[in-house]
């Protein structure tokens, strides 16, 4: 396995430029059994059929945060928020929900080593 690389992204464009590289060969997005699908997060699919108007994409948008604050906030109030004896980020705690099946802003993909 190569050596990887550590990005830090600060902003929405960077975010966009780190993640416009995964259109090249050797990186696969999980869980998506069509090629034709739209890749989008879990929790963005359960509100996309609600999308009739830009105001119900506004609203959608706020529901669609709503969603991930109140699930990082229910393992916390559980004090489910650890790991390995350390207390997990907002972000760690929404990757492990991703994990287990949960609906999360997040969108899985892996790198694929046996493609390049």
């Amino acid at each position: 396995m190569g050596k990887r690389e550590l990005t830090l992204v600060k902003s929405i464009s960077e975010f966009i430029e780190w993640a416009a590289r995964f259109n090249q060969d050797g990186y696969l997005f999980r869980g998506v059994t069509n090629e034709e699908y739209n890749i989008s997060a879990s929790a963005y699919r359960r509100l996309k059929g609600k999308n009739k108007s830009p105001e119900d994409r506004v609203v959608n948008f706020e529901r669609f945060i709503q969603i991930n604050r109140g699930l990082i906030r229910d393992v916390r109030l559980k004090d489910m928020d650890w790991k390995n004896g350390r207390k997990l980020r907002d972000l760690e705690i929404l990757a492990e929900l991703q994990h287990y099946r949960a609906a999360t802003c997040l969108i899985d993909f892996t790198y694929n080593d046996d493609l390049c």
